[in-house]
């Protein structure tokens, strides 16, 4: 249809994109699938028509045999209003009804845009791995500083850890447990201890039988202070044929019998329920003039005291044994090693 020459043209129509391919039907002049919104067809019947081809599938290659039916013309519908011949399509060439339109906006733009996005990512895995290198070695990487560190901490802690809980001083005792736990407390910070995946193993044996060995010593030493200031009594108070030096061993046994500890406590009930059953024969011994009567006296006093002998035995046997079930030596004496060997290898 050739335009009204009077008529002066609106707009030039747009000229088809050159990357998208438009398909050849049949050598017929092309039809937009989509009429103007403004148009409002009439109600006639629809013609039969061959479904439109949509831009978006493949086109087919000449010298191929199609794949449908060639595709009539459809016929045109004649509109309600008078169509402006110049006006544009309301659909973008080269897009079907249901894609979007083309973008108008220059491509450049959204080059940048993607440039600046990729480098901040970028920028920001290296930033994240910087930090991550940096964490590693200041947690996990382990130097020779750091296995000397915790070597000479295990030295300082080897001679605290060996002693004996039977020591006969108290004092000594309690003042070389004091200072273990102090000691001992230093290690959980040592890097080489908690990074080296070796020495932390080894670190947590030795730790589980530290925290035992610790709360057997603090609910021991309280009821052996006890039990050795009892002893002393006993030790200097004389001669057991004495009725005084038996009553003021009996006075300092009763003040350590609330000890806590099982076995100081069973020792200290045993201890002075001897010389409570001894008390009246040493008296009859002391005042008896009969020698008949001082020597049952002293039958009876050798026979009751010949048990002290088994019952302090038995007490120093199964003190040893806990000892021994809680000391942490063995696993100390491991994890000493581990770290010398590690230090030498650096």
């Amino acid at each position: 249809m050739n335009p009204d020459p009077n008529q002066t043209p609106e707009e030039t129509p747009a000229p088809v994109n050159p990357e998208t391919p438009t398909p050849e039907v049949n050598a017929t002049p092309e039809v937009v699938s989509t009429p103007a919104p403004e148009f409002t067809p009439a109600p006639e019947p629809t013609p039969e028509v061959a479904p439109a081809q949509s831009f978006e599938q493949p086109v087919e290659v000449p010298g191929t045999s199609p794949t449908t039916e060639p595709v009539s013309t459809p016929e045109v519908v004649a509109p309600t209003t008078a169509p402006n011949p110049f006006t544009q399509p309301t659909t973008a060439i080269g897009s079907s009804p249901n894609s979007d339109p083309l973008p108008t906006a220059p491509a450049g733009g959204s080059k940048k845009k993607l440039i600046i996005l990729i480098s901040a990512i970028v920028g920001g895995l290296l930033i994240l791995g910087g930090i991550a290198a940096a964490v590693y070695f200041l947690f996990f990487s382990v130097s020779k500083a750091d296995y000397k560190q915790a070597y000479d901490q295990l030295q300082s802690i080897q001679t605290k850890v060996s002693g004996s809980a039977l020591s006969s001083d108290p004092d000594s005792l309690k003042t070389t447990f004091e200072e273990y736990k102090t000691e001992n407390a230093k290690l959980g910070d040592l890097k080489a201890l908690r990074a080296d995946g070796e020495l932390n193993e080894k670190y947590k044996a030795y730790d589980e039988k530290a925290t035992a060995y610790i709360a057997f010593m603090d609910a021991f030493i309280p009821s052996f202070e006890k039990l050795t200031t009892a002893t002393k009594v006993m030790s200097s108070g004389g001669s057991m044929l004495k009725s005084s030096s038996v009553e003021a061993t009996i006075t300092a046994l009763e003040k350590a019998s609330d000890a806590t500890d099982p076995d100081v406590k069973a020792y200290v009930d045993a201890l002075l329920a001897v010389y409570k059953e001894i008390l009246p024969q040493v008296k009859i011994y002391e005042t008896s003039s009969v020698s008949a009567d001082r020597l049952k006296a002293l039958t009876a006093i050798s026979t009751s005291t010949r048990s002290l002998s088994t019952t302090s035995t038995k007490f120093s046997t199964d003190l040893k044994a806990r000892y021994e079930k809680v000391s942490p030596k063995e696993t100390f004496d491991a994890l000493a090693a581990a770290v010398t060997k590690k230090y030498n290898e650096q």
